[in-house]
């Protein structure tokens, strides 16, 4: 009896607490930051999100945001 409870307790909790807070922790942390800091930390937030999810999705989009950025960097330090 004790080892058939503390068993089902341990497994049951456990799954419980693996499942709920790897899945919450990431989902309500990330998206406060992600709006109040600059767009560039958003732009590196998504390709972090897209490189985790598909590796595939993400290399395209790096040297079209690089070059982007380049541009923009350069107009910027150029005009004055």
């Amino acid at each position: 009896r004790k080892i058939d409870s503390s068993s089902s307790m341990d497994t049951g909790d456990g799954g419980f607490f693996t499942d709920v807070a790897p899945r919450k922790a990431p989902k309500s942390p990330r998206p406060p930051p992600v709006i109040q800091q600059s767009s560039t930390d958003e732009w590196k937030q998504l390709l972090k999100n897209r490189s985790a999810r598909s590796s595939v999705e993400q290399r395209p989009m790096i040297p079209n945001l690089a070059s982007l950025r380049k541009t923009s960097i350069e107009n910027l330090i150029r005009a004055p």
